[in-house]
């Protein structure tokens, strides 16, 4: 709770989703800013954070 009517939400996910054959689901991080409007808690702002694999290094250290 940030205020009596404000909050932070914070949350890890995954979702396996694939739309033509192609993979667009994974692991994220995420987050929302909830308001209490009339005694319900609404989301004001979320956000969605992939978590992504570092690349690889290749064979000769170029990276």
């Amino acid at each position: 709770m940030l205020t009596n009517d404000v909050a932070l939400a914070v949350w890890d996910s995954e979702a396996d989703i694939k739309i033509g054959g192609q993979q667009v689901g994974g692991k994220t991080k995420d987050m929302a800013v909830l308001r209490k409007i009339n005694g319900a808690w609404k989301i004001e702002f979320d956000s969605l954070t992939p978590m992504l694999g570092m690349p690889a290094l290749d064979a000769a250290g170029k990276n």
